[in-house]
């Protein structure tokens, strides 16, 4: 767990990171929903579930599986940062609660039975787990749905890197993409973009995408960085792609069609 922690704490935002960030910052980007653990959207500069107190900012990514950025209590729901922990957590011990350990003692102050203390754990959400910001996110997504439906501002939905195996995730993709097509843009381009490197199985998802793009989506976001202009803090220091010669590289794959939705393969 210890280890874990410190790769996550240690570990910087990629280029597709940097590409929400900058969508982010055209007033572009309504909402991020992801399935990651590691925070690395909050480096970027996008305000998460919890993190969203602490500036007043509106929240731009929801994090559906929790993340390694807090240690949580199961009993109350007291969030403490992890790194504060790392000590308890190298020597293999699970930190008090310390909410939980103030009522305790007050209790045992007052005469009454005491009883142990809870543990905390990371503050992920397991298979089977009931999401803490349950009522969050529900909230959230059916005010993105809304979005979609009203005044037509939301023109795309970009699906990345996930196996749409994950039935909570999946089920929000299908229901994000059916409100998008309903919603009856005038817009020629396609609503629904599912980018991935291949590996997903897509069998029953015609329906929900426009496109299946197989590809990278470092390559892809730092092509697009590059079309955009951005030189944001971080973006240097990773590894640079001419975009004129990668445009012209991913022009070389085909983009076949089928009656319902097309595919960009390798």
């Amino acid at each position: 767990m210890a280890f874990l922690a410190r790769k996550a704490a240690i570990a910087e935002p990629t280029h597709f990171h940097r590409f929400l960030q900058a969508l982010n910052d055209r007033g572009t980007l309504l909402r991020v929903y992801t399935q990651n653990i590691d925070a690395l959207e909050l480096k970027a500069g996008l305000a998460m579930v919890p993190e969203k107190h602490l500036d007043g900012n509106s929240v731009q990514c929801m994090a559906l599986h929790g993340s390694l950025q807090h240690m949580r209590c199961d009993i109350c729901c007291y969030l403490s940062f992890l790194e504060l922990h790392y000590e308890d957590l190298a020597s293999g011990k699970l930190p008090e609660c310390p909410r939980c350990r103030s009522r305790i003692d007050k209790r045992g102050q007052s005469g009454k039975r005491i009883t142990s203390v809870p543990k905390m754990r990371a503050n992920v959400v397991l298979y089977g787990e009931t999401h803490p910001n349950e009522d969050t996110i529900v909230d959230m997504q059916n005010k993105d749905m809304g979005i979609m439906k009203g005044d037509g501002h939301v023109d795309l939905l970009l699906v990345v890197g996930t196996s749409l195996k994950v039935t909570g995730a999946a089920n929000s993709v299908r229901m994000f993409s059916k409100a998008l097509h309903q919603a009856g843009s005038s817009t020629p381009y396609p609503k629904t973009i599912y980018l991935d490197n291949g590996d997903a199985a897509m069998s029953g998802w015609e329906d929900a995408f426009d496109v299946w793009i197989k590809a990278d989506c470092q390559d892809i976001a730092q092509i697009l960085l590059g079309e955009m202009g951005e030189k944001k803090a971080g973006v240097d220091s990773l590894r640079q792609l001419d975009p004129r010669e990668d445009a012209r590289r991913y022009a070389e794959r085909r983009l076949d069609a089928r009656p319902s939705w097309r595919w960009w393969s390798t």
